[in-house]
């Protein structure tokens, strides 16, 4: 989702990043205001990436109930400039195993 983009919806897709190159995560949000919601997703160093290219964006963007594994010891979620973009990770993402997630930001409840 790039700079320019707002208020989309990525919903109960599945995802696999097994033979992946050029990108570390599954989904990487640079618009506003999206939605990434009930999504599967494995294989890549981190799933789901916030990023603030451009002043202005990168900005409320929400995560939740999303089930995620990671290769390695790679975090799950990455909130790029978290203390001016307003991105929630919601607590309702897991592992496949059920396990929480390992994040750069507090979930949110």
């Amino acid at each position: 989702m790039k700079e320019g983009t707002t208020g989309g919806r990525v919903v109960g897709n599945v995802m696999d990043g097994a033979g992946m190159t050029g990108a570390d995560s599954l989904v990487d949000v640079k618009g506003n205001d999206w939605v990434i919601e009930s999504n599967v997703g494995q294989h890549a160093e981190e799933a789901m990436q916030t990023h603030r290219i451009e002043d202005g964006w990168g900005t409320g963007n929400i995560f939740r109930d999303n089930t995620v594994d990671v290769d390695g010891d790679g975090r799950h979620f990455y909130i790029h400039d978290p203390e001016i973009t307003d991105n929630i990770v919601s607590c309702s993402n897991r592992t496949s195993s059920g396990e929480p997630i390992r994040s750069n930001v507090e979930c949110t409840p």
